[in-house]
């Protein structure tokens, strides 16, 4: 985030959720100096309205399965910065529907959200392809259809 606010000082970071690591994140982002930039959200009762007034959606998780909030992200076409780790690269390809980085790496996860910004067509054009890739690959019908492809006779 300091990497980010050196490039675009008004830039905000909103963590949504309720985890056991919310004060020690505060606590992580006041020695850093930036947290006059982060927002604690809490709980999002509403996720697609959250969603909606994000600029940008960033996963940078380390591990993941299939993560619903990247699925969440892509149905709300929100562009979308996330680390390349097993479930998260699965549902959006690099350079398609997101930008994606190795798990791990600060530097090039603040370079590909300013990247992002600095190429709003680019970034419109990946979230509009993640919105018709989760519709047509990770919709309930066609999960269903993909159950009976392997439980039916």
């Amino acid at each position: 985030m300091g990497a980010l606010l050196a490039e675009e000082p008004r830039a905000v970071l909103v963590i949504a959720g309720t985890g056991s690591l919310r004060e020690r994140l505060r606590a992580e982002a006041e020695n850093a100096g930036i947290g006059r930039s982060v927002v604690f959200a809490g709980a999002v009762e509403d996720i697609a309205s959250f969603l909606g007034e994000l600029d940008l959606f960033v996963l940078p998780s380390l591990w993941e399965g299939l993560p619903l909030t990247i699925l969440e992200a892509m149905a709300a076409s929100v562009p979308i910065v996330a680390t390349a780790v097993d479930g998260t690269a699965e549902a959006v390809r690099h350079e398609r529907e997101a930008l994606l980085v190795p798990p791990g790496d600060a530097p090039a996860l603040a370079a590909a959200c300013l990247a992002a910004r600095n190429d709003r067509e680019g970034r419109m054009k990946r979230a509009a392809a993640a919105a018709e890739r989760v519709a047509r690959s990770f919709s309930l019908e066609t999960m269903i259809d993909r159950y009976r492809e392997v439980y039916a006779p």
